[in-house]
């Protein structure tokens, strides 16, 4: 006789099997495009520094930037290692992470409210704009973020609640490594702890070797950055002060509140998965959104569950102070708190409609099931309605010339051409002086994708001119559009239209020489 699962047991293997399956569909939501939308910027040279280290090129536990730890970098140095050098991997692991990020938003909410709510949230996630376009595509460190603080969220959450230290030892591990993602996850772990330290379970913590064993891991997974800040002057700070453009302290009180309110801006936008300008219908969408939101956090308050609703205001108080622009980048970790918000007051919703729990319905039993039946079908029309979004915005994209597509074209030319080898040159543009210098990222993206794609290739930060006059074999040259060739025996074989932030780069391939 086969012995019967305990419910707890049941509970836990139908939640794994709810995950799996959200997986798989997250999966075939974000797998579209992958590679084509959106337009490639400066992953690239992440991806080359990961290669780099696979190739023995970097010591271990180099940082490309003094604020985001090795952790990301090594990853998907140990997957070439493994499998090769490929342009698909870095964005597939995105696309991967992006996925698991649905199941921890389920867990997330099953362990903070119930599974209803749970489902809600993570059907949210799953179609969100936001996290499918550029969560999800984007090979950057910063889109892994929303797997790694939810889940931190999530085993943390559940490890003091419910007494568990192993939970608690997993979240403080997957802290250190969301904190190595993006340094600004340490607001979030600044309201995990402010959750902590107001939590009545906490206390019995503090006579539990696992806590302490929790603070251990922590210090040991963020060990890379914890030297590399030791050495001299903090070189997270030092690094952070040259990007102007995104990181600076408030100086007035005026500042502060205009800051908050554009945090406010990029935040509700975010979490309603707005893409584009925006339309009246989108503003309507984000209102509710707004409204829902808020509306989950109060009963999750009320309800003696704070962490959502400290998480917020963590981030609403502290990130305008050093921050300036409000890349969703920056308060990522933030969005799939607000979904479950969001599954919580539509949970509740249903509940209340489901029991009869709503006073005009006490007099119209017979309108209680159609009445529930509606609120279902509407429940699965909201969370349905951002793959229109998404799908809208492949659509413009593609009409506009916003993917990638020329990119690979480039690369189709050049492996028709044989032009691949050591008569291939590429012209590397110096470093700019300011950011997004639209020549600089086009042509180390080309640099990435040939390296990647392995056509083998000379890059050298002026295109040499004496190769143009060159007689004997073909030389073949690819051009950013600031240095046009000086010798007219240089015949253009092709230019290129590639996109990088809204504007178009033209990249013209040249030969020279004899045929071979």
């Amino acid at each position: 006789m086969i012995p019967s699962q305990s419910p707890a047991l049941k509970v836990f293997t139908s939640n794994i099997a709810i995950s799996a399956v959200l997986f798989v569909l997250a999966l075939a939501i974000r797998l579209p495009n992958m590679l084509y939308i959106p337009a490639y910027t400066d992953e690239g040279q992440e991806g080359l520094w990961a290669l780099d280290i696979a190739l023995g090129r970097r010591p271990l536990l180099s940082l490309i930037e003094d604020f985001t730890g090795p952790f990301f970098h090594h990853t998907l140095a140990a997957l070439f290692r493994l499998f090769g050098a490929s342009i698909e991997m870095p964005r597939m692991v995105s696309v991967l992470f992006g996925a698991l990020a649905v199941s921890a938003v389920y867990w997330l909410g099953c362990v903070i409210w119930n599974r209803r709510a749970a489902l809600i949230a993570a059907g949210l996630a799953l179609t969100s704009p936001t996290l499918v376009v550029w969560n999800s595509h984007y090979a950057w460190a910063s889109a892994w973020v929303p797997f790694f603080t939810t889940a931190t969220l999530a085993s943390v959450y559940a490890g003091v609640t419910r007494g568990s230290g192993r939970l608690l030892v997993l979240g403080a591990l997957l802290a250190a490594l969301s904190l190595q993602l993006h340094p600004t996850t340490m607001v979030m772990l600044i309201g995990l702890g402010v959750w902590m330290l107001s939590s009545r379970s906490t206390r019995a913590w503090l006579k539990q070797p696992a806590l302490y064993a929790a603070c251990a891991v922590f210090v040991l997974g963020y060990a890379p950055m914890l030297l590399s800040n030791a050495r001299g002057s903090p070189p997270v700070f030092a690094d952070a002060q040259e990007r102007a453009y995104a990181f600076g302290i408030v100086g007035s009180a005026t500042e502060y509140l205009l800051r908050i309110g554009s945090l406010l801006r990029a935040l509700v936008a975010t979490v309603a998965g707005i893409l584009r300008p925006l339309t009246i219908a989108q503003l309507m969408v984000a209102s509710l959104t707004t409204l829902a939101t808020v509306a989950g956090l109060a009963f999750a308050w009320r309800a003696q569950r704070r962490l959502l609703g400290l998480l917020f205001m963590t981030t609403l108080v502290m990130l305008p102070i050093f921050v300036l622009g409000f890349s969703n980048r920056y308060f990522i970790y933030l969005v799939p708190a607000g979904y479950v918000a969001i599954g919580i007051v539509l949970s509740e919703v249903l509940s209340r409609l489901r029991h009869g729990q709503v006073a005009w319905l006490d007099e119209r039993p017979r309108l209680q099931l159609p009445t529930f039946t509606v609120a279902c079908l509407s429940v699965i029309l909201i969370v349905s309605l951002p793959l229109l979004t998404i799908f809208q915005h492949y659509q413009f994209a593609w009409a506009a010339g916003e993917t990638n597509e020329n990119y690979y074209q480039l690369l189709r030319v050049l492996h028709e051409q044989h032009a691949c080898g050591p008569r291939l040159t590429l012209e590397q543009v110096p470093v700019p002086q300011k950011p997004f210098d639209s020549p600089n990222f086009v042509m180390n993206t080309v640099h990435y994708l040939m390296t990647m794609d392995g056509c083998e290739h000379v890059s050298v930060p002026t295109a040499p001119t004496e190769l143009f006059d060159a007689k004997g074999p073909m030389n073949w040259i690819v051009l950013s559009p600031i240095s046009p060739p000086a010798s007219r025996d240089a015949q253009r074989l092709t230019t290129i239209n590639v996109p990088v932030f809204s504007t178009v780069v033209p990249i013209s391939i040249y030969r020279s020489g004899d045929n071979p």
